[in-house]
């Protein structure tokens, strides 16, 4: 089965109603007699109403479409056309907005209150706008004079005004009043009412004006009519109107019924008055009936719910009257266990507020709500300071965009682990604090706050930097002694043991082979030296010093891992602080050993770049990456090359690649005496 999309299902409904607005109007137009584009009825006002309110304001292009292509098959110029056709769906789109705002919208006939409401509103003021364009359109273009202005203003008025009154209750009673059951003797009635108004229809407007079996008839077509509207509210109503009006249409302009009269156009506004008067009678009956019915409804199944609930309060009387003992020995357990909630719930906050670390709270959007003693001393801000005031007063600068993803995140509902940051205090400093954040649920589980503790731990990051940078400085020194003292003299001793090689093969003596292994050991052992001091000290104390070790060490694990790796610096990085370089260092060959042992790469690439302010390191592989779902290890050697990261002040990272594989990203923020890019 062929499946529309909505916009070609809009496209459809579009046509549709053009088509049938087409239609409509030519019919009505068939009765046109004042002027060839005015008539006293016309249907499309009621049918183009009923569609904006039930399918919305989106399809006055189908009325606008209907209306001009109905003029143009008739008689005028486009732009008369045009005009009429402005009107039309003005008309339409105005009375729907008010009906909608003012009316109850599609279920206006429901209360007799809407009903009178949808009259003023739909039929007596939206229907002026399409008069008054229609007969300026008809009296500018010049196909009606003058004079007659009035007469065509007020045919035109009226035929829309009856039209919405029957035709848009017509529609929309049918499209928005639930069927009652299938009932065989309520069908019946059904089919007798609408014979009988039928019937009486037929020989009160088949008869001649003048016949005394159509006057008398005449007089019977209101209660029959209001036997429809009171035995089936109103759907029977509007059905006994339509079927009224049908026949009155049909044989009014033949010259049958009693508002025949010598001019056609009269006839056709006496009919229309008719109608109208005959539709609002009915209609209204007709809610009337409804409202009852709603009414009787309603109590009855009040009165069928208070009969329940009597006995259910009977019942639960009893049941109570049995559980109140046990409620009474509850209770006071209950008020026992919340004596001892609250009497927790204030040592837990004697314990917050004299906690020694920051304990603080803040909703979704970064407000702080709570913040203790701990928190006081910690940043310098007393809690009337702070509290209502966003969290991100203590973000320093250049970690601005750690607050946004942290919201993030627990607007998501997901975990944020335990890490190490910087924060600011109030006169300016930095506190360098391990963060923990927990989620605070309301009452549906969703989370709608957050709390934070955070230790400080500038001291232990002091101590861990001044740690690493003895660790540094004896590496060094090591280096220096292992290439300068260790590697001097087995220089030495190696040309010795050369000469005593050459003396000795001179000689013949048999011992010449084993001073040629001891040169040999010699020189294996000055090598390994010099490479031991090479990695004790892998950067040179230049400012080009961690370019080439970088590019030696791409060339040595291409030679030892038998992988494709290459050192990538478009532009010289020179770098006057060795410390920073020497911690660079270490990260990019972390980073290359977990890529070569644990990611399986065959291709790595060592990048060496700047920027203003910042220097930027990064080592890409194509290897196995991670899991989808999983996140980087937080293994040693991630937790070593973070901890050297923040030691510089910089940056770490690891991602996953969009084509396979892992970047790991270190940028550090220079300052003056740091150096950079040249």
């Amino acid at each position: 089965m062929l499946k529309l999309t909505p916009r070609l299902h809009t496209a459809a409904v579009l046509v549709a109603l053009t088509a049938v607005y087409f239609c409509a109007g030519k019919f009505g137009l068939s009765l046109a007699v004042v002027n060839a584009s005015v008539s006293a009825v016309w249907p499309p006002t009621g049918i183009a109403l009923a569609v904006l309110l039930l399918w919305g304001y989106r399809l006055w292009p189908g009325i606008f479409l209907g209306a001009l292509l109905v003029n143009l098959s008739t008689q005028g110029t486009l732009l008369t056309s045009l005009g009429i056709a402005t009107g039309n769906t003005l008309e339409a789109l105005l009375a729907a907005w008010l009906v909608n705002q003012l009316a109850n919208g599609r279920h206006a006939f429901e209360r007799a209150l809407d009903i009178f409401k949808f009259i003023l509103l739909a039929v007596i003021v939206s229907t002026t706008l399409s008069a008054t364009f229609g007969a300026n359109s008809l009296a500018l273009g010049g196909f009606a004079p003058w004079k007659d202005y009035g007469r065509i203003w007020t045919t035109w008025w009226l035929g829309d005004a009856v039209g919405a009154l029957i035709v848009t209750p017509l529609i929309l009673i049918w499209a928005t009043t639930p069927f009652p059951k299938r009932n065989h003797q309520r069908l019946l009635e059904a089919a007798v009412i609408a014979a009988d108004v039928l019937l009486v229809s037929l020989i009160a407007f088949r008869s001649p004006v003048n016949d005394p079996l159509s006057r008398f008839v005449r007089f019977l077509l209101y209660p029959t009519a209001l036997w429809a509207a009171y035995r089936f509210g109103q759907r029977g109503a509007i059905n006994a109107v339509f079927t009224v009006a049908c026949v009155a249409l049909w044989e009014t302009p033949r010259g049958h019924g009693p508002f025949v009269s010598d001019d056609p156009n009269v006839s056709l506004l006496l009919l229309q008055a008719y109608l109208g008067a005959f539709a609002v009678t009915n209609l209204i009956l007709g809610a009337l009936v409804a409202e009852r019915e709603r009414a009787e409804e309603v109590l009855q199944q009040a009165k069928d719910a208070l009969d329940q609930a009597n006995e259910e309060l009977e019942q639960r009387v009893r049941e109570r009257t049995g559980d109140l003992t046990r409620t009474y020995n509850a209770l006071l357990a209950e008020v026992a266990a919340r004596t001892q909630i609250e009497t927790a719930h204030a040592q837990l906050a004697a314990i917050v507020e004299s906690s020694s670390d920051a304990i603080l709270s803040k909703t979704l959007q970064g407000v702080i709500t709570s913040w203790n003693r701990g928190a006081q001393r910690m940043f310098g801000y007393a809690a009337e300071e702070i509290v209502g005031r966003s969290v991100a007063v203590l973000f320093p600068a250049d970690h601005s965009d750690e607050l946004a993803l942290i919201l993030e995140n627990l607007e998501r509902e997901e975990a944020v682990e335990p890490f190490e940051t910087v924060r600011v205090r109030k006169d300016g400093r930095r506190v360098h604090v391990s963060l923990t954040l927990s989620p605070i649920k309301d009452e549906t589980g969703r989370v709608s706050a957050v709390s934070a503790v955070m230790q400080d731990i500038s001291e232990r990051k002091r101590l861990e930097a001044e740690i690493l940078q003895v660790s540094e400085h004896e590496q060094r020194r090591i280096a220096e002694d292992l290439h300068d003292g260790v590697g001097q003299q087995l220089g030495g001793i190696s040309c010795l043991s050369e000469v005593l090689k050459k003396n000795l093969a001179e000689q013949g003596s048999p011992e010449a082979e084993a001073a040629a292994k001891i040169s040999r050991l010699l020189t294996a052992a000055m090598a390994q030296t010099r490479s031991l001091a090479r990695g004790l000290h892998p950067v040179a104390p230049e400012t080009n010093g961690l370019m080439s070790a970088l590019e030696d060490l791409a060339k040595r694990v291409s030679d030892l891992f038998q992988v494709a790796c290459h050192f990538e610096c478009p532009q010289p990085v020179l770098i006057e602080d060795n410390n920073l370089a020497t911690h660079l260092y270490r990260i990019a060959q972390e980073a290359v050993t977990n890529a070569v042992k644990h990611g399986q790469a065959r291709q790595i690439k060592i990048g060496l770049s700047s920027a203003p302010g910042k220097i930027i390191l990064a080592v890409d592989d194509d290897g196995v990456g991670f899991k989808p779902g999983q996140r980087a290890s937080k293994g040693l050697g991630m937790r070593i090359m973070n901890h050297r990261a923040s030691m510089i002040g910089g940056d770490f990272s690891v991602q996953k690649k969009a084509g396979g594989g892992t970047a790991a990203v270190c940028t550090v923020r220079l300052n003056n005496e740091s150096g950079g890019h040249k």
